[in-house]
């Protein structure tokens, strides 16, 4: 059985110039990140902290499954 998982858009970035995603991240949010509390995609890819991204990057919270 497949768990759903339910996500809320948290913040929206616009990215002007190709940036690794932890430097786009404040350091509680690279925190957050690493514990799993947020995600981060970018065209429908999910992204690592030293993913390189250009423009709109959207940083979600699961709110369940996962």
């Amino acid at each position: 059985m497949k768990a759903e998982c339910i996500l809320e858009p948290k913040q929206k970035l616009g990215v002007k110039e190709k940036q690794t995603l932890k430097s786009l991240l404040t350091q509680e949010q690279a925190v957050d990140f690493q514990c799993g509390k947020i995600i981060a995609t970018f065209g429908g890819t999910k992204l690592g902290l030293e993913d390189e991204v250009k423009g709109t990057v959207l940083i979600l919270t699961p709110l369940q499954g996962g």
